[in-house]
């Protein structure tokens, strides 16, 4: 049971999601992974598309490559599963570069000079699902060049960085109706 909404919180966030919802979350992000549509036959293609329309509020006809590119990707996956595993409030996704994340050790570090938690540098440790998440989420957007250290890591389809709005609607309340949370009365938002 999640907690009720404080109305007189000001800034502060108070409606935290369960351990179980996160887990729906977690797995609500794995499951926008749809199989690469060059390798369906044409039945499978068509339900495919069926059921990107539906998810998509378009006809089978508007469904274009970019959508199925964008619900191919692991790039909300890797967010889900690096928040989780980082407590990466809203401000750190926007401000999140790939210089901080050292994929072969499993460590992100935040200099000192850009973390909002404290005034000192901030080290942790990824978990596997994260790190494999990560690798897939940089191949696909650099193939088998290195970003630069100062690039985002994770960008709206506008290329913007995610701000709290952007985190909130759609991201997160999408995941939350995909996963079967109620969002009635909820935040919503992206403190996982």
């Amino acid at each position: 049971v999640h907690r009720k909404i404080n109305q007189n919180s000001g800034n502060q966030f108070t409606d935290w999601l369960s351990i179980e919802e996160i887990e729906a979350i977690k797995s609500a992000a794995l499951q926008r992974q749809i199989v690469d549509k060059d390798s369906l036959d044409a039945e499978e293609y068509d339900e495919q598309v069926a059921y990107l329309a539906q998810r998509l509020g378009k006809s089978k006809e508007e469904v274009s490559d970019e959508d199925w590119d964008q619900l191919t990707s692991v790039k909300i996956p890797s967010l889900v599963y690096a928040s989780c595993d980082l407590g990466f409030r809203p401000k750190e996704v926007e401000n999140s570069r790939w210089g901080w994340f050292n994929l072969e050790d499993g460590v992100l570090q935040i200099p000192k000079s850009e973390s909002v938690k404290n005034t000192d540098s901030w080290r942790c440790y990824l978990s596997d699902e994260s790190v494999h998440l990560l690798r897939r989420w940089k191949q696909e957007q650099y193939g088998d060049a290195e970003p630069d250290p100062d690039d985002p890591v994770w960008v709206t389809t506008r290329g913007n960085p995610y701000s709290a709005d952007s985190l909130r609607d759609p991201v997160m309340m999408n995941l939350m109706e995909e996963a079967g949370i109620d969002r009635e009365g909820r935040e919503c938002g992206w403190y996982l």
